[in-house]
């Protein structure tokens, strides 16, 4: 009856050191959760700041983008007028150009 009860005992010592450490081990599991998902909170914030960051930069090179197509737009529109205007000064003779002097009062 007293090998019974120490085996009883020694098992309800096992038990409670066995409980004890699941204790520790589970505070520790939550530990780490804890810690991972706050770097886990920290890493989405990093990027969802870099996705802002390349919606901005896209949007910067799309406005870009669209003023140099439209300055090439001017570009073209400009060459097509003077390669007109010279088109129509060789068809009909016209005079040339001046050159910038802003002498065309007719006294030359």
């Amino acid at each position: 009856m007293w090998k019974q009860f120490l085996d009883l005992f020694r098992q309800l010592l096992l038990l409670s050191e066995n409980a004890k450490r699941t204790q520790d081990e589970i505070a520790d599991v939550q530990r780490k959760v804890t810690d991972l998902s706050h770097f886990t909170g920290q890493n989405f914030q990093r990027v969802d700041s870099l996705i802002e960051r390349l919606v901005y930069e896209i949007r910067r090179l799309n406005d870009e983008l669209q003023r140099s197509r439209e300055r090439e737009a001017d570009a073209r529109e400009r060459l097509r007028l003077e390669m007109e205007n010279k088109m129509l000064r060789e068809k009909r003779q016209l005079p040339p150009a001046a050159d910038g002097n802003d002498k065309d009062n007719g006294s030359e």
